[in-house]
């Protein structure tokens, strides 16, 4: 699935087009569902995953993230910016295993190359990250207070703060640095990402909220 600043490349994407009145909260409910508490067991952690991203099994090593489910608990509530971020996490997290991991991953049986190239796609995403900061400008700029809370079922109390921490963390000096890809290719993966994030323009657009009615394709945002 899409890595933490993969999400926060495809919401400055839908920003860019779609007037949201907190961006903030569109930010943070973006990428919130993605807050892993490190003391929790692997089996917690894998549990809490399956719970917030929806996950259904389609066979060995294929998962979807059914977001229509989410849609459908909280349809009447996506007027609030923290979920439709959530909506929109959750869209592009799916579309990205069809365009990437199926492509990439998941038609090798498990195995040694399987491994391998898992552990290539994994570097490959953080070493993406230096990429993504340059090409889109994203900022680590959440204002959690301005963010407010966000009562979801489907995150713990305290993930707003784990998911931040984890987000500075990618940025400090460390971790930009300019590592070649092993597996992924920059320039696909920057075009998936634009289009994931028209995909998703077009789903909030027939969505037909409020605020996206007054400035769809506006030209307003971060």
């Amino acid at each position: 699935m899409a890595s933490l600043l993969m999400h926060e490349t495809v919401a400055s994407c839908v920003l860019r087009k779609i007037k949201i009145s907190n961006l903030d909260r569109f930010r943070l409910g973006n990428i919130v569902a993605d807050a892993r508490n490190q003391n929790n067991t692997q089996q917690e952690k894998f549990e809490k995953k399956q719970r917030s991203h929806y996950l259904k099994s389609l066979g060995q090593n294929f998962l979807s993230v059914q977001y229509s489910n989410f849609f459908d608990k909280n349809k009447n509530g996506m007027e609030d910016e923290a979920v439709l971020g959530y909506y929109v996490h959750l869209l592009t997290d799916e579309i990205f295993l069809r365009k990437i991991n199926d492509k990439y991953l998941d038609y090798l049986p498990d195995g040694e190359e399987r491994a391998m190239k898992v552990q290539q796609y994994y570097r490959d995403l953080h070493r993406l990250n230096p990429h993504l900061i340059y090409e889109f400008g994203i900022r680590d700029n959440i204002d959690v207070e301005k963010a407010g809370n966000i009562s979801l079922a489907e995150i713990d109390n305290g993930d707003e703060q784990i998911i931040m921490s984890e987000m500075s963390d990618y940025f400090k000096e460390g971790h930009l640095g300019n590592e070649p890809l092993e597996l992924l290719d920059r320039a696909e993966m920057i075009q998936t990402l634009r289009e994931i994030g028209d995909s998703c323009i077009k789903e909030i657009t027939e969505l037909g909220l409020r605020e996206q009615r007054e400035a769809i394709i506006s030209g307003e945002g971060r």
